[in-house]
C-alpha cells in the first residue's frame, strides 16, 4: 500500500522533519523531494554523509545552500521541480481492476497526470500465460527509474469503467522531447509472438490468447518496432500527446474473436486534443466521456476517480481507516483484524 504525508494524521503516522526515523519511513514511499519531506531528506543526507553516495544524493548537493537558507521546500514547489519530485514518490494510489476468467484490466486512476514518473506502470492488461500489455511515455533507455518501460517523461491521466480504460498523455514538461528522442513518442508493450492471433484494423490492435481478447487503440499513427531488443513486442506512436484506449473481452461474453473485433470497431471514438483532450468512446455499456481536467462520466453519470472505499468488490467492502476486513464468499465470512499501534 502506498500513501501520502497528507494521510499521516488519520493513519497515526505524524511526520516530523527533525526526526530521522520519520523521514526514513517516508523514504520507503520514495517521498524524497516532495515539499512535506524535503527538509528531512537534506537533514538525513547531511548527518550521514549521503551527498557523496550513489547517484541520486550527489544530485541534491547543489541545493544544500538553498536548504541552509530555509528555502528548499518552497523551491521544490516550483512547477518543474515539483513535477519531478512527485514523479519519484509512490503516493496515494486509487486503483481500479476488472477481472474476467481469461484476463484482467487494471489502472491507477488519475495519478501524477502529466508528471515525469519513475518506476511506475500506470495500467496493464493481463491475459492467459502472463501476457501483459501496457503503455508508457519513455525518457531514457534505462531499465530503471525514468526508464524506457519503467515510467519516464510523463504519466498519463487514466480512467477506467468495467473492461475499458481511457489513457491520456499530455506532459507537464514537453521540453523533455528536446533532450531525448524517446520523449517524442508514447509506446505500448504488446508481445505479438505470444498471442494466438493478432490483427491490426485502422487505429486498433487486437490480440487473442486462448479465450481472452484485448483491443488497443492509439489516436496517433503507430507501427510495430521490428528491430532491436523489443522487435515484435513494441508498438510506437509518434508524438508526446496521445489517446490510448484499452478494452478486454472473452469468448463467453463476446463470442468469437471476430465478433469481439467487429463490436469494438463499431464503437465510435471522438477525440479533441484542442478541447482539453476530450474523449468520448461509445462502449457497449454506453458512452464514456473523459478529458484532461474533467471527471469521467458513463451514460452521463459522474464516476469518482478517488475517495471510494479501500476495497469495493463482491467479496470485501472496506472503507479507508477501518482496521477490520470482513471477507464473504458463498455465505461464509472471515474477519481479519488490524490495529495500528498508538
Amino acid at each position: 500500500m502506498s500513501f501520502s504525508p497528507k494521510d499521516s494524521t488519520w493513519l497515526n503516522l505524524p511526520y516530523d522533519q527533525h526526526d530521522h526515523e520519520s523521514t526514513l519511513f517516508w523514504w520507503a514511499n520514495a517521498c524524497y523531494m516532495i515539499p512535506e519531506v524535503v527538509n528531512g531528506t537534506f537533514s538525513v543526507s547531511s548527518d550521514y554523509g549521503l551527498f557523496e553516495a550513489g547517484e541520486f544524493f550527489p544530485e541534491l548537493k547543489r541545493f544544500v545552500p538553498i536548504w541552509r537558507l530555509g528555502l528548499v521546500d518552497d523551491t521544490v514547489r516550483l512547477p518543474p521541480l515539483r513535477a519531478l519530485g512527485e514523479g519519484l514518490a509512490m503516493q496515494t494510489t486509487n486503483t481500479y481492476a476488472h477481472h474476467k476468467p481469461s484476463g484482467m484490466l487494471s489502472v491507477a486512476q488519475d495519478k501524477l497526470a502529466g508528471s515525469p514518473s519513475s518506476q511506475h506502470v500506470m495500467w496493464s492488461a493481463v491475459l492467459d500465460e502472463g501476457i501483459t500489455v501496457y503503455t508508457t511515455h519513455p525518457l531514457t533507455n534505462s531499465d530503471y527509474s525514468f526508464g524506457y518501460f519503467t515510467g519516464g517523461s510523463s504519466a498519463p491521466r487514466i480512467a477506467q469503467h468495467n473492461d475499458v480504460a481511457l489513457i491520456l498523455y499530455n506532459p507537464k514538461l514537453p521540453w523533455l522531447s528536446l533532450l531525448s528522442k524517446n520523449a517524442s513518442m508514447t509506446h505500448a508493450f504488446f508481445p505479438r509472438d505470444r498471442f494466438d492471433e493478432v490483427e491490426k484494423k485502422g487505429n486498433w490492435y487486437f490480440g487473442r490468447k486462448t479465450d481472452g481478447y484485448i483491443a488497443l487503440y492509439s489516436n496517433n499513427n503507430t507501427s510495430f518496432n521490428e528491430t532491436g531488443d523489443y522487435a515484435g513486442r513494441e508498438i510506437i506512436a509518434k508524438g508526446n500527446k496521445n489517446l490510448w484506449i484499452a478494452e478486454i473481452g472473452e469468448k463467453e461474453e463476446d463470442g468469437s474473436f471476430e465478433d469481439f473485433m467487429q463490436r469494438v470497431l463499431q464503437q465510435n471514438v471522438i477525440y479533441d486534443e484542442q478541447n482539453n483532450h476530450l474523449v468520448i468512446y461509445e462502449t457497449d455499456f454506453g458512452p464514456m466521456e473523459f478529458s484532461w481536467e474533467n471527471e469521467l462520466t458513463v451514460n452521463g453519470t459522474p464516476m469518482s476517480l478517488e475517495n471510494y472505499p479501500r476495497y469495493d468488490n463482491p467479496f470485501v467492502q472496506q472503507p479507508w481507516g477501518d482496521t477490520d476486513i470482513l471477507i464473504t464468499v458463498n455465505g461464509t465470512e472471515s474477519t481479519i483484524e488490524f490495529e495500528l499501534e498508538e
